[in-house]
């Protein structure tokens, strides 16, 4: 696919920096089965990272957190949070506010934090940002309270939303469309766009940063939780060619007894002519609304297809090594350094924190 046009992307000159914060640390183990299908045998659990991205807008003298990660304090959860988290493991050592200030960026200059949805493990502890940084949350999101009285069961705290503006982005009087999503132009400048990106629960939203005037991240959140939920495509397989290497790794070592190809599948797995993804939506799982999530799904496709656009998804592994101390700041420059090529196939390495494409 070509440029950024096609996606219906408005052209301008405004961009914002990108930092990208590794919150949660290899390990970070989550079961597989409320979020991909199948699960092949001893693949039970999945790898997945966790981030927060700060985003800059020198111009506006404007700086945003798109999602925290998780606290490292998971003790001081609800009680319901932290039954349901029994089932996790976040290798988190620091919270979001520690990393900031080692980056030498003060609390106070964050003027907004936007939740791209309220699971537990994108909100963080809002009680540390003072009261001054606003909340941006998504349309419909159930602010999910806990109360010992009234909302035992609540997964999120009081103090998540108290002593601050907490905004709810309204898209209904938009019109404009971005590869098929409703958005917001948040910084009315054309540098970072917000986009209402259905399916996974209510109120989730992702971020289209513009990075260079014809480059662009996109924060893709939950929308999905592994690559192969929406790789290959066959879009894709011309857009990022697979490496001679990964390519006879594939060949060698993806399961024909679990997945085909479209070609012949008699002496390896005929890797170039799967244009499909490999892994679906589990029908009971962490997707509220399967069917929904699965459109959008389709909809990042597009986005993961286009030569101007890394797509950056909140729990993908796979980015891991490009968030070193010495790359966090790297992002704006992704297309020089080859990060999307680095970085699209990389589930199908067999040395990968990300393979699962074969019994364990």
């Amino acid at each position: 696919m070509s440029g950024f046009e096609v996606l219906g992307i408005p052209s301008s000159l405004a961009t914002v920096d990108l930092t990208v914060f590794r919150i949660s640390h290899l390990p970070t183990v989550i079961p597989a089965a409320p979020f991909i299908q199948p699960v092949l045998p001893g693949r039970d659990n999945l790898n997945a990272t966790t981030y927060s991205y700060l985003i800059s807008n020198k111009e506006k003298n404007k700086k945003v957190l798109f999602d925290l990660g998780p606290r490292k304090d998971l003790e001081n959860l609800s009680p319901a949070a932290r039954a349901l988290l029994s089932q996790f493991e976040f290798n988190a050592a620091k919270d979001i506010t520690e990393l900031l200030h080692e980056a030498e960026t003060p609390l106070d200059a964050i003027n907004a934090v936007i939740f791209s949805h309220v699971h537990v493990d994108h909100v963080g502890d809002m009680s540390l940002f003072p009261s001054s940084t606003e909340l941006v949350i998504g349309p419909g999101t159930v602010r999910d309270v806990y109360d010992p009285i009234s909302n035992p069961n609540g997964t999120l705290l009081a103090t998540d939303f108290a002593n601050r503006t907490v905004t709810e982005l309204d898209f209904t009087t938009s019109k404009m469309k971005i590869g098929g999503f409703t958005a917001l132009d948040y910084f009315k400048d054309g540098s970072l766009y917000i986009l209402d990106v259905p399916g996974h629960m209510p109120g989730h939203i992702t971020a289209l940063l513009r990075v260079q005037p014809t480059s662009f991240v996109f924060l893709s959140a939950d929308t999905f939780h592994h690559a192969g939920q929406v790789r290959p495509t066959a879009a894709l397989h011309k857009a990022v060619p697979i490496s001679d290497e990964l390519l006879s790794s594939a060949h060698d070592h993806i399961s024909r007894d679990y997945f085909r190809s479209g070609g012949n599948d008699t002496t390896g797995f005929d890797f170039k002519t799967r244009s499909g993804p490999f892994f679906q939506i589990p029908e009971l799982g962490f997707y509220s609304d399967p069917a929904t999530s699965r459109t959008s799904q389709i909809g990042i496709e597009a986005f993961d297809a286009n030569d101007d656009v890394f797509v950056v998804a909140s729990h993908d592994s796979t980015i891991y090594p490009l968030t070193s101390e010495d790359k966090t700041t790297a992002f704006n420059d992704w297309k020089a350094l080859g990060f999307k090529k680095q970085v699209t196939w990389q589930f199908v390495n067999t040395s990968s924190s990300a393979f699962r494409l074969s019994p364990a």
